[in-house]
């Protein structure tokens, strides 16, 4: 029993297990290696899983079945994000590639539309700012780089518009938040960007409070304007949870040279005695990070 009384209760199992008899056979809707990444279409009502085995399956939840599976990439699919307007899909791996996938009209089968760039490392991390205005993708790979793209309006082409430069490590996780972007990285820092005009991104904060890669990150608005300030969350692979209140800087303070990551930052999370191993420092250092 949960606290307060809640207890989660399993609904399903994709996919579903017929029979005692019929567990030693091969399921063809099972994904053959270990799932990845996941991520859902609330329109389409689709859940959609990556997995080591390079496909992408698209499970309709409501019926417990699979209603596409497709060979997605070369190497481990890292990654999933869905436009939410249009039923895009996006997808990154350790092949090097992003890819955008569409459904094919009146059918459950997925089409690739476009591959945007062969990157020189593995990406390991996709997210997407979405507005009626404006799309923008975002890619963090091995390289410690963040690619980025934008949707043209008329032909619906994603035309690249550069990088973002900060992490020492590869770039292992990101989220955005309207013009807000937040990256996670193996070098153990938490980066706060924002877009500006003419595709500058300014780096607001840098929180390296942590003792480990950080491999996860989630953000929330706590007003309904997200220039003011964020919650984030982290974890780090140093056995760390932190929990960080995100004030940004007025236009007045940011002129002002003594307002730090101290004044813009505020821990309130929890910590386990985080350890960061030697062997991965030596190995970084040597520049063994691909």
């Amino acid at each position: 029993m949960g606290k307060e009384g809640f207890q989660p209760k399993n609904i399903t199992t994709l996919p579903l297990r017929r029979s005692f008899f019929l567990f030693s056979r091969k399921n063809d809707h099972q994904h053959k290696d270990y799932i990845t990444c996941l991520a859902y279409n609330h329109v389409e009502k689709l859940l959609y899983t990556g997995s080591a085995d390079r496909t992408v399956k698209a499970w309709k939840v409501s019926e417990t079945q699979c209603v596409d599976s497709f060979l997605a990439h070369k190497g481990h699919v890292n990654a999933i994000v869905i436009n939410q307007q249009d039923g895009c899909v996006f997808t990154c791996s350790s092949d090097g590639t992003v890819k955008i996938w569409r459904r094919v009209y009146g059918e459950s089968s997925h089409m690739l539309t476009t591959t945007l760039k062969f990157l020189s490392s593995p990406v390991n991390a996709l997210a997407l700012s979405s507005s009626p205005n404006t799309c923008f993708l975002y890619s963090g790979s091995s390289d410690g780089l963040i690619n980025f793209w934008e949707k043209e309006r008329m032909s619906g082409r994603f035309n690249n518009r550069g990088f973002l430069q900060g992490h020492k490590f590869a770039v292992l996780c990101l989220v955005a938040i309207r013009e807000i972007l937040l990256s996670g990285s193996e070098d153990t820092t938490i980066r706060i960007w924002r877009r500006e005009e003419s595709y500058f991104h300014s780096c607001l904060v840098v929180i390296d409070r942590h003792q480990g890669p950080v491999r996860c990150l989630a953000a929330a608005s706590e007003t309904e304007n997200v220039q003011t300030g964020l919650l984030v969350y982290s974890v780090s692979s140093g056995q760390t949870l932190k929990v960080w209140r995100v004030k940004f800087p007025t236009e007045k303070n940011s002129q002002n040279s003594e307002v730090n990551n101290e004044q813009l930052t505020e821990n309130m999370g929890f910590e386990i005695s985080p350890v960061l191993s030697p062997s991965w420092v030596k190995k970084k250092l040597q520049g063994n990070h691909f």
